[in-house]
């Protein structure tokens, strides 16, 4: 129901909430979802094939956080061109026009 209605819902949040920004996607990936997670905000949201895609708007920043399972640990956090931005398990990022983040695990 909600994903037919996109446009007609989040104007409404947008008015009832005073949201000026931009409703931009946001990827994420991981390396290898049996070795470690991705947590934006407060949910860990369901990776297929290791990836996921949501929405976020510009005026509010959104925190990833890397969630390792036991036998494995967290490497870093990676743009889409593959360069490292932070070894930091938990990262506060903007959202702009590119937000790819890869959480690498070993």
């Amino acid at each position: 129901f909600y994903e037919e209605r996109l446009d007609y819902i989040t104007g409404y949040l947008e008015e009832e909430f005073s949201i000026e920004g931009e409703l931009k996607p946001v990827q994420l990936e991981t390396s290898d979802a049996e070795k470690g997670v991705i947590k934006i905000n407060t949910v860990i949201p369901e990776f297929e094939n290791n990836q996921w895609e949501g929405c976020y708007y510009t005026d509010y920043p959104i925190t990833l956080s890397a969630i390792e399972n036991k036998k494995s640990s967290f490497e870093g956090w990676y743009d889409a061109s593959g360069e490292l931005i932070s070894n930091e398990v938990a990262i506060e990022v903007e959202v702009e026009e590119d937000n790819y983040y890869r959480a690498v695990f070993k």
